[in-house]
């Protein structure tokens, strides 16, 4: 008697459920509704619940693993073309999809937590401290400027050529960057009063560095699930022989 396989047992059943997807959610949401006994019938009242109590919290959520779903399809049907494994494709699409959407929780989380957090005091700085600032703003605008002017070959400095500027570029590019400059100072100092602007934007990078370890995993993952979702979709839109020439 011939050992069972159970690798091509589980191929078989993964193919049944993308062929029967439908119907069997259909059948899900069928016990759901009319059950009036059992886990059915919990999960109904619970959702019930859900929706009465915080239906907007609800639907987030709701949205959030349709969509993780919706990605976590074609991430597989990405994929599978690279391992030629469906299972093994699922497990990885599943895994990604994970962490996608319990980090994309945790940052959101972590935004509606920290911006309602302000400093203990509201000591003003001191007049070193602002000084040293200002000396640094200074000279990372200085850095930046002459940064901007040689990438866009503004100026060149070189041993053989010496010192060139094209002062047309020069203008244009300092033009822009004074643009730029005044519309920084708008919005720093209009909302110095009540820091309705600035203090917002300075709270989210603080948020963003803080949590860079989940923004490193978000982003990770979610340039994982692009790849394979272009895939996916590159395979159905274009005739075989672009893939192949892709390839």
């Amino acid at each position: 008697m011939e050992g069972f396989d159970v690798k091509a047992a589980l191929d078989a059943l993964v193919a049944f459920l993308g062929q029967n997807y439908l119907l069997l959610l259909l059948g899900l949401v069928a016990l759901i509704v009319f059950r009036r006994t059992g886990v059915f019938a919990r999960v109904r009242g619970a959702l019930e619940k859900a929706f009465i109590d915080n239906w907007q919290l609800t639907l987030l959520a709701s949205t959030g693993v349709a969509l993780s779903l919706a990605s976590a399809y074609t991430t597989w049907d990405g994929l599978r073309n690279f391992t030629r494994a469906p299972l093994l494709s699922l497990a990885i699409s599943f895994g990604i999809q994970g962490v996608m959407l319990i980090v994309a929780w945790l940052i959101g989380e972590s935004f509606a937590v920290g911006m309602n957090q302000r400093a203990a005091d509201g000591r003003r700085a001191r007049l070193p401290d602002a000084v040293i600032g200002m000396l640094l703003g200074i000279t990372l605008v200085g850095l930046i400027f002459y940064w901007v002017l040689q990438h866009y070959d503004a100026i060149t400095l070189s041993n053989a050529a010496g010192f060139r500027a094209d002062f047309a570029k020069v203008g244009e590019i300092g033009l822009y960057f004074l643009i730029g400059l005044v519309l920084i100072a708008i919005i720093g100092f209009g909302s110095r009063r009540g820091g309705d602007i600035s203090t917002s934007y300075a709270q989210s990078v603080r948020l963003i560095v803080k949590n860079a370890v989940l923004w490193v995993m978000f982003l990770s993952s979610m340039a994982a699930s692009v790849f394979f979702s272009f895939d996916a979709h590159f395979n159905a839109i274009f005739p075989a022989e672009a893939p192949t020439r892709a390839a």
